[in-house]
């Protein structure tokens, strides 16, 4: 299992934009679950597919970083069950707003999850990471203001900086 975090470099206006204001090269993050990287199967929250979803992607585009996530025996399968529980939740734009905008009303939603809410949420539940609220985080690094975690600067803190993922060579390891 993997973070892999999508340079925003490759995206639109809006990937830049998170990018931007979190100051770093990420602008999303996804869960690889398994698969090898030009198939693989991954899980977060998109606002391009409207929220939560299983997803297959081509890792070895060029455009992704990953870093390894440590599991033990049985890890795979509280994931995969806390997905199921989790079932389809919306994007939040709502938090992503608060979180880039600061906004002065309530800005965090339960129901709806933005990508590194819901990958953190996933960690969380093999117990990693706990001390992190997962609406307080953004994929790559810190907003100003916000007192937020940046997901690949807490995991590469921990498991070593993420690495680009090699071009077809299967599951990085």
């Amino acid at each position: 299992m993997h973070l892999a975090f999508y340079k925003g470099q490759y995206g639109g206006k809006f990937d830049k934009a998170i990018c931007w204001w979190t100051s770093s090269p990420y602008s999303h993050v996804e869960m690889w679950l398994d698969g090898p990287a030009h198939t693989a199967r991954c899980f977060s929250s998109s606002p391009r597919d409207g929220g939560t979803r299983f997803t297959t992607i081509d890792l070895d585009s060029g455009k992704w970083d990953a870093i390894k996530v440590p599991t033990r025996v049985g890890d795979q399968k509280l994931i995969e069950r806390y997905i199921a529980e989790l079932g389809h939740r919306n994007y939040d734009w709502l938090g992503i707003l608060g979180f880039v905008f600061i906004l002065p009303f309530k800005n965090h939603d339960d129901e709806d999850l933005f990508c590194s809410e819901v990958c953190l949420e996933l960690l969380h539940c093999i117990g990693h990471f706990l001390f992190v609220k997962p609406w307080k985080s953004s994929p790559g690094g810190h907003a100003p203001l916000r007192r937020s975690r940046g997901l690949a600067e807490l995991a590469g803190s921990q498991w070593g900086a993420p690495v680009p993922i090699p071009p077809v060579t299967g599951t990085i390891v």
